[in-house]
């Protein structure tokens, strides 16, 4: 039996008592016939309670899942549409959908329905949705897209944070010393608006409108924010970031673009350019790439042909299988394809050398030969053809971006000869590969010029260096002979790596926009566990917001101090209000004072400052330490100020009266209703009249 106070099964993110547990007999009767053989009962068990129970699309989703065990996955997509129907956002629904479609190869079509499942799921199943993001994690691996694998896996951390496998995957896979080469690896910050950006209140507005804990949402809120102002590089950059976030590297790639051309900094421009090399290379993506992996499937409907080509490309010395955890499992082979040679006449000291062009893999029906040069993958593709007797229309060839080392196409595996002689050998085929055939391929990145045309351009140079980093990072196999690429480099004229300054990315701490969005990633318990010293900046901008959301006193009053106390706190005004309140209701008017004057110095300059309200809180400290003539001056800046703070000057007026400063209460109220009758505020007008009043008495 389920827990009624636990999470309901259903992933609605409510308790159970409050959810399903009224239908879940009816649910659990059905799976025991069905467990029992007693399928078409299972299923008139679930009609009947659908049928009393309309409007519950659980009950179908159950029954979808029923007619798929028992091999009806037609039907079982019709109860789905109908759920589907009930709510069109089910994310239940949407996500055995995208688990079907992964068991039918269809990866892509997997990863779109589990991006609606994740915006169909609400916040509080935590659990569910940490499942999804882990599933979009393969998912998009698979595709090509690391950046949306990386930001799936961290939300699945930040959802299920002790769940240690997902922690050991995400370790695995981009931690220090993870599978991934290093851009890969990198986490990408986003940008804030500019100091005194007058694009501020936008962000905060449209943050409001699309404020929540999903990677989905915060997509969309930057796409809204680029697109409503062409200039904004921030928004732009963000947008790109976002969207690869979420797999969409085709959008992401040309809100890059746009921020490159607002961008003056060249190692920021870098940055960005590697960034963009890794969007190209995403599923989808072959029309912007330069890594390109070309491959064919073949159905096989009759083993004897494949078993004899097989058997002749081993003897004609062009097959090395390689071993792997399934090489002893029936009809799974995966070996290296060598280029087809004329055999020559060799002694027992004749290096022998072959040039690697395909991969092939064997596993049930289905051979995939795959490489990155797209003649010898052609050539393999008619021999194929002929040797299995294949239809025209059969195996055709495709070219997918992939993420790849492109010297793959020169890789020679000696099969005779010294260890010595032979990485030689290697070393002058990766030489020759980058320093004269990659040097003069046009690229796409370069705008269909070769490096060495790119080159003669200065306002190529990002773009170059970010392209030679690039694939300098993938080459592991060169890097491994001892092929060094500052040859590479100083052809170009580019700076070499001792004497070169690493790309200034731009800065991670989270915009305010983006607050909201995050904060949802901490919870209480987090909020009061976590040591503040090992938090990062950005992230104690996110906890703070996530304290305030939750209405905890105690925990922002902790992430409050534990963000003034930081050198490079971004400007934070609710921090220091917040705290300097709670000091002076602890009596501490020193310690409130001292706050507020370090929140106010941070205000200055910005357009949106809040310079009045600190003015105002400033006044009320130094009255309590009795130094009047301080508050006074500090309450009549505030008239000074370019757009004068209403408000703050009729709380200065109050503070003042209850400080039995009757007159200059009155001068300040008197001073307070010319200026609202110049801004035509009537409101503030009646206010200020009321307290010329009380102070005259």
């Amino acid at each position: 039996m389920v827990d009624p106070y636990s999470s309901c099964p259903c992933g609605s993110g409510k308790k159970f008592r409050f959810c399903c547990q009224p239908i879940y007999p009816a649910i659990e009767r059905a799976i025991d016939q069905f467990r029992g053989g007693q399928h078409e009962a299972a299923l008139r068990t679930m009609d009947a309670a659908a049928a009393a129970n309309p409007g519950h699309p659980e009950l179908l989703m159950r029954k979808a899942m029923l007619l798929d065990a028992a091999n009806r996955r037609e039907d079982g997509e019709r109860a789905l549409d109908e759920a589907l129907k009930l709510v069109p956002n089910f994310g239940p629904a949407h996500f055995m959908r995208a688990r079907w479609r992964h068991q039918e190869g269809e990866l892509l079509g997997a990863a779109i329905l589990a991006r609606k499942a994740a915006d169909g799921y609400p916040l509080e199943a935590r659990d569910h949705l940490a499942d999804v993001h882990a599933f979009l994690f393969e998912m998009e691996m698979n595709l090509n897209r690391p950046l949306a694998a990386r930001a799936a896996l961290r939300m699945a951390m930040r959802l299920t944070p002790n769940e240690t496998n997902i922690k050991d995957a995400y370790e695995n896979t981009f931690g220090e010393n993870g599978s991934l080469a290093p851009c890969l690896r990198k986490e990408l910050g986003l940008l804030s608006p500019p100091p005194g950006s007058k694009r501020k209140a936008s962000w905060d507005k449209a943050a409001r409108e699309y404020g929540s804990a999903r990677l989905g949402d915060l997509a969309r809120l930057f796409s809204f924010l680029a697109g409503q102002d062409s200039a904004d590089s921030a928004a732009a950059y963000n947008a790109a970031v976002t969207l690869a976030w979420v797999g969409d590297n085709s959008r992401a790639l040309e809100h890059l673009e746009r921020y490159m051309g607002l961008e003056t900094d060249e190692g920021r421009k870098e940055s960005a350019s590697l960034l963009g090399e890794i969007l190209r290379c995403g599923h989808g993506m072959e029309q912007h790439s330069d890594l390109l992996e070309h491959e064919f499937l073949v159905v096989v409907r009759r083993v004897e042909p494949m078993q004899m080509l097989v058997n002749r490309l081993a003897q004609e010395r062009r097959l090395a299988p390689l071993r792997n955890e399934q090489q002893d499992q029936a009809n799974t082979l995966r070996a290296l394809v060598f280029e087809k040679s004329t055999p020559v006449e060799t002694t027992d000291n004749t290096p022998e050398y072959h040039r690697v062009v395909a991969t092939l893999e064997i596993q049930g029906p289905i051979c995939r030969v795959h490489g990155s040069n797209a003649e010898a993958i052609a050539a393999l593709r008619a021999e194929f053809s002929e040797s299995l007797q294949l239809q025209p229309s059969e195996a055709p060839l495709r070219a997918i971006a992939a993420i790849h080392d492109c010297s793959r196409e020169v890789m020679l595996v000696s099969m005779k000869g010294e260890e010595s002689e032979a990485l030689a050998r290697q070393l002058q085929e990766y030489e020759q590969f980058f320093e004269e055939t990659w040097l003069n391929r046009p690229a796409r990145s370069l705008g269909g010029r070769s490096p060495a045309e790119a080159a003669k351009d200065p306002t190529m140079r990002p773009r170059l260096a970010a392209k030679v980093r690039f694939v300098e990072e993938l080459a592991e196999a060169p890097l491994q002979t001892g092929y060094t690429f500052d040859r590479l480099r100083a052809k170009l004229g580019l700076p070499v790596v001792a004497a070169r300054v690493e790309a200034s990315a731009p800065p991670a701490i989270a915009a305010p926009a983006v607050e909201a969005l995050e904060s949802a990633s901490w919870n209480a318990e987090k909020l009061a566990s976590s040591a503040v010293e090992n938090v990062s900046t950005a992230e104690v901008v996110i906890a703070l917001a996530a304290a305030q959301r939750l209405g905890d006193d105690t925990l922002v009053v902790r992430w409050a101090e534990a963000l003034v106390s930081r050198a490079d706190a971004p400007r934070h005004a609710v921090a220091h209000l917040h705290l300097a309140r709670h000091h002076m209701g602890q009596g501490k008017h020193q310690e409130a004072l001292d706050t507020l004057e370090k929140g106010h110095r941070h205000e200055a300059g910005a357009e949106d400052s809040r310079a009045g309200e600190f003015l105002a809180r400033m006044a009320q400290a130094l009255l309590k330490l009795n130094r009047t003539d301080d508050a006074i001056a500090q309450l009549e800046a505030i008239a000074e100020l370019p757009v004068p703070d209403l408000k703050s000057m009729a709380s200065g007026v109050e503070a003042l009266l209850g400080a039995r400063q009757g007159a200059a209460a009155s001068k300040l109220a008197q001073q307070g209703l010319v200026l609202a009758k110049k801004a035509q505020n009537r409101d503030a007008e009646g206010h200020f009249e009321e307290l010329a009043q009380a102070a005259g008495k």
